[in-house]
């Protein structure tokens, strides 16, 4: 075998390692669904309680990782940036989702893609962590994206820990996650989100039924397949939940 040859055959061995070990790594560390539940933390100012009858305010914000303000162009819509310019536009704009949500006051508030531990391209900002802090509410959390390396694009995302987060002016009874069915396939699915419904259950004065809250974030670069399969999933859910009075 020819010098030059043998040296690109070893280097393509070597990439092709590179990409197997990228691969199991990922695999063996991503977020399992199956095992994964909603963390409730209490606060100190839920002290709210409602009956039925009664009307509620919700606030529902996708807050995109407090990374996706005005000074942004996010490769996914059409754009050439990763994340944003620098940590210190991450945390002007998490000081505007915190004093939004402060001021806003609304009885129960739905955020998605809220960081809930460091995260590359949210600079390291503990977002959940301020969230519950800065608001002492009641709140619950569940990750629906964890993945210690996402390899694309050019640079790229790097590792990603985000997910939902309810909060809530009453008492949390309890709250679950709910994985939902997802488009992507292996080794594709390896990096990419694990979508779920989180409902958070609040109890009701002068009754045994309870306020079924469900937050979630469904698919949103698939064909539309996968949107589907999780509507049908949220359906599915909340007929249940109906059916035992709540």
């Amino acid at each position: 075998m020819k010098k030059p040859l043998k040296i690109i055959l070893i280097i393509l061995a070597v990439l092709v390692g590179l990409v197997a070990a990228l691969l199991i790594w990922l695999t063996a560390t991503q977020l399992n669904v199956k095992t994964e539940t909603a963390v409730v933390t209490n606060g100190e100012n839920s002290t709210a309680s409602f009956a039925p009858g009664d009307s509620v305010s919700i606030l529902t914000w996708n807050v995109g990782y407090a990374g996706l303000g005005e000074e942004s162009d996010f490769f996914m819509d059409g754009g050439k940036q990763v994340r944003a310019p620098s940590k210190a536009i991450v945390e002007k704009n998490m000081d505007g989702i915190v004093s939004t949500v402060k001021e806003l006051d609304a009885d129960f508030t739905f955020l998605q893609e809220i960081e809930a531990d460091p995260s590359t391209r949210s600079y390291g900002i503990e977002e959940a962590e301020r969230m519950r802090t800065e608001t002492g509410l009641d709140t619950a959390h569940a990750r629906n994206y964890k993945c210690a390396f996402v390899p694309y694009p050019i640079p790229p995302i790097g590792k990603v820990s985000s997910g939902i987060m309810t909060l809530s002016t009453a008492p949390i009874a309890s709250a679950e996650r709910i994985a939902l069915p997802s488009p992507f396939k292996w080794p594709v699915s390896v990096a990419n989100l694990k979508r779920c419904l989180m409902p958070v259950y609040i109890d009701l004065e002068g009754t045994d039924a309870q306020l079924v809250l469900v937050n979630l974030h469904l698919e949103a670069y698939d064909d539309g397949e996968g949107k589907a399969a999780q509507t049908a999933a949220l359906k599915s859910f909340l007929e249940q939940e109906y059916a035992k009075g709540n």
